[in-house]
């Protein structure tokens, strides 16, 4: 289908218990024509049955599958669920046909470019969602905006190894020295991702940049795990600032 709209989409509307009567017959619909079909209230669009490929392209998945005869008789709860809980697949014997999204989602899905989800955005220094770091870009989020994510800028901060290879510092510096080289591994490869000139180089750092922040959490390592850890990060910053 590729980066489209609901007005080069085919695309039609039906009131929403006209949608439940006839699920089976509508999920077809979409996986034939690949359309979307708008679910009104009372003359006013309140979400869509969209092709699965359409989150695909936005970076979305559903948040849970089921089947048609489970969604018909809770059809409403269905709907509350794909607007509570996001996108809801449907099913019939056990293959995904269409997606339930709710209006917001709909409306972001159609700008043609990938969809943020979050329950809670953070925009100082690394952009987060929900914890998680978020790749330079342009995104479409729910309410209709459109969130430019900026890479932060380089430091110069380098890894202090007398300190850390120090037996009298104590443990606890030490992860905090490497969840701050971790933050400044994933900023790196932000800007990587930011200045990649193939789609393939721009996923491998948002991977890359995904890895290194997990290790932010890892209260698991030991003292020198954790000094290893810090010089490979650093090592990586280093080579990503010479390329």
């Amino acid at each position: 289908m590729g980066n489209r709209t609901v007005e080069a989409a085919t695309v039609k509307y039906l009131p929403s218990d006209q949608v439940r009567d006839t699920l089976g017959r509508q999920l077809a619909w979409v996986r034939d024509t690949s359309g979307i079909l708008i679910i009104t209230d009372a003359g006013i669009p309140d979400g869509a049955l969209v092709p699965p490929n359409l989150l695909t392209e936005a970076g979305l998945a559903p948040v849970r599958e089921q089947g048609v005869r489970e969604a018909r008789p809770r059809w409403g709860a269905t709907r509350a669920d794909a607007t509570d809980e996001g996108p809801q697949g449907l099913t019939h014997h056990k293959a995904l046909m269409a997606v339930l999204v709710d209006q917001s989602t709909l409306a972001a899905l159609t700008r043609g470019m990938p969809v943020l989800a979050f329950k809670e955005l953070e925009l100082t220094g690394i952009a987060l969602a929900d914890g998680e770091p978020i790749a330079p870009g342009e995104y479409a989020a729910h309410d209709g905006k459109t969130l430019r994510i900026y890479a932060p800028p380089q430091e110069e901060t380098t890894v202090d190894n007398t300190t850390l290879n120090d037996p009298e510092t104590p443990e606890v510096v030490i992860f905090e020295a490497l969840r701050e080289t971790a933050t400044r591994a994933a900023a790196a490869y932000m800007r990587a991702a930011e200045t990649a000139t193939t789609p393939e180089a721009k996923e491998d750092a948002k991977q890359q940049m995904k890895r290194v922040w997990r290790i932010k959490s890892n209260h698991d390592l030991g003292r020198s795990e954790m000094i290893d850890l810090i010089q490979q990060l650093q090592g990586e910053i280093d080579q990503l600032r010479e390329t």
